[in-house]
């Protein structure tokens, strides 16, 4: 599948309080979510995508 580049430009604290959200992101979350496994594990693989973006730009939540 083709990647997709989104550009999101948020305030600082609705990036720092997405960052503690998917922080906190689990499979279970995914998969209650999810209509399907497949779905779940690309749902968790977006997140850790999301993560990342966030880390990169110094939201990084311990």
């Amino acid at each position: 599948m083709q990647d997709v580049e989104i550009t999101l430009t948020l305030p600082a604290d609705q990036a720092e309080a997405l960052a503690e959200m998917a922080k906190r992101f689990s499979w279970s979350d995914a998969d209650q979510l999810a209509a399907d496994d497949r779905e779940a594990r690309l749902i968790v693989s977006a997140v850790t995508a999301l993560q990342a973006a966030l880390r990169e730009r110094g939201f990084a939540p311990r």
